[in-house]
């Protein structure tokens, strides 16, 4: 007999998927000296906000996430997240994420990134919440933070260019991504947060005029948002038999082809890897994303590609 059977309804059965490296991050950003009156107001702000989106969410539970210092990105490229400074840390933010831990029941995985444990933990009848635009690359049900209302993300997803007049009468435009066509659309554009170089290479250029002019700086040369969004967009319209996911991953790697030629899908799969998250893991070994759909594998503690084979045998 169900619940509806014996008249019990509205129960909240739910679990939310928390991204704790914004709801930490943010407080101490505003709360940055180093006392204890800070700390405390940090500690209110996180306990506020996790309550808050619990009760928009609908949830009764909730799994709250951090990410560590090292992360498996490092071993796949030399800058990842390089662009960022520790120096530009809030002082209270290892006192935050440890008041997360004790206080509130942090998870953590030394070389995983909140997002790809939200990936690992991802099914039905939970939902999601961040700010990080990333995190859309997930299929299922998200919390909105802007409107405070779930909505669901198709495994496919999303592609769109929107544009606007703001009150001042300036003309703003955004490209919105979500799930498979919003990664294929990264994987081209990278991600300049992350220092992730998508569909590009880095070379010197020249600034031809104005006060640097002659000046060399090295910089990102490859495929742009909007180019990007044109290509995806092209791809799906002439689809023929496939899929919309099968045409963009299609001419994404065509994209990377023409840069990097015969070399395009080790290029491919490492861009690709640094901006998918993990969904599928056993100990400290997971799933890579591959262009073909192969079984290929990361074990975390060592740092190390496996080939099915490998994993088979090995482990």
């Amino acid at each position: 007999m169900s619940m509806s059977d014996l008249g019990i309804t509205g129960l909240k059965s739910k679990t939310l998927l928390v991204d704790g490296d914004i709801i930490v991050y943010q407080p101490c950003c505003i709360y940055n000296d180093d006392d204890d009156l800070s700390r405390n107001l940090i500690g209110k702000n996180i306990s506020n906000k996790l309550d808050r989106i619990m009760e928009a969410a609908n949830c009764d539970t909730y799994m709250f996430f951090l990410t560590t210092k090292f992360n498996f990105r490092d071993d796949l490229v030399d800058d990842y997240k390089a662009n960022r400074k520790e120096e530009d840390r809030p002082v209270n933010l290892a006192w935050a994420k440890r008041f997360a831990i004790k206080q509130l029941n942090a998870h953590f995985k030394k070389g995983m990134e909140a997002d790809d444990l939200i990936g690992i933990h991802n099914k039905e009848g939970r939902v999601i919440w961040s700010l990080d635009k990333d995190l859309r690359q997930l299929p299922g049900e998200h919390l909105d933070d802007t409107t405070m209302e779930v909505i669901d993300i198709t495994k496919e997803g999303r592609l769109e260019h929107k544009k606007w007049l703001t009150e001042n009468g300036n003309k703003r435009q955004k490209i919105y991504f979500e799930g498979d066509l919003g990664l294929y659309y990264q994987m081209l554009v990278g991600d300049n947060t992350d220092n992730i170089l998508g569909c590009a290479a880095r070379k010197p250029v020249t600034t031809k005029s104005g006060p640097n002019k002659g000046k060399v700086n090295i910089k990102r040369v490859g495929v742009g948002s909007m180019a990007a969004y044109k290509l995806i967009i092209t791809a799906i319209m002439y689809k023929g038999e496939l899929t919309p996911s099968q045409a963009a991953l299609n001419a994404v790697i065509k994209e990377y082809q023409k840069i990097w030629g015969n070399d395009w899908q080790e290029h491919l799969e490492t861009q690709a890897n640094l901006l998918y998250m993990v969904r599928l893991m056993k100990g400290d070994i997971f799933r890579r994303w591959t262009y073909d759909g192969r079984k290929e594998y990361f074990h975390l503690t060592e740092g190390r590609i496996l080939t099915e084979e490998e994993y088979l045998n090995e482990y």
